[in-house]
């Protein structure tokens, strides 16, 4: 089950106690029961990790987003209030997520980052420098390095990887990445 409670920018109400998240239920219908493994949550957005039986672990999203955090194709921009699942990410066994108020990231089992939203110093990692990264997208300049745990700061993504190196990119304003510059640069 799932539950929330305080202020929900989607319907401008205040939850004083905990309430079920009763849509859950008549959202999957025949489908399988889901297990739920982690919710994180962004200033208008909820995004979880559901394992169904077969064990791969599947990215859900909802609420609101201008700027890409829905991770859906062609979305450009509203709400929805029915929990979807992202398709880009549907062939990959994801274990963690992290959102910020502008990006998301999400960790696959097999230790590769992907990232999306708003987030053009965060997304320099893809080879390119995107304004916006509407759908998932694979930080291919880790190569081969095996993540195992990832948070997002506003326009920063932090990874540790399984030798216990700790990987910055993103802008580096205030000395978020830790290595004495500002540039949006991958560094480890």
């Amino acid at each position: 089950d799932i539950y929330f409670w305080g202020y929900l920018p989607l319907s401008s109400q205040v939850e004083t106690e905990p309430q079920r998240f009763e849509d859950w239920d008549d959202l999957l219908g025949a489908r399988a029961r889901l297990e739920v493994v982690q919710v994180v949550l962004g200033p208008y957005h909820v995004a979880m990790v559901v394992c169904p039986p077969s064990g791969r672990g599947e990215v859900w999203v909802w609420g609101s987003s201008s700027i890409g955090l829905l991770g859906q194709p062609g979305f450009t921009g509203g709400r929805t209030d029915v929990p979807t699942e992202v398709p880009a990410l549907s062939d990959v066994d994801i274990v963690q997520l992290s959102c910020s108020m502008t990006n998301m990231c999400a960790l696959s089992s097999a230790g590769h980052v992907y990232v999306w939203g708003e987030n053009p110093s965060a997304c320099v990692v893809l080879g390119t420098l995107l304004a916006v990264a509407p759908v998932p997208q694979r930080v291919v300049l880790l190569g081969d390095v095996r993540i195992v745990q990832v948070a997002c700061g506003r326009h920063h993504i932090i990874a540790l990887d399984e030798e216990g190196l700790v990987w910055v990119w993103g802008e580096g304003t205030d000395g978020r990445l830790g290595a004495g510059f500002e540039a949006a640069r991958l560094t480890r």
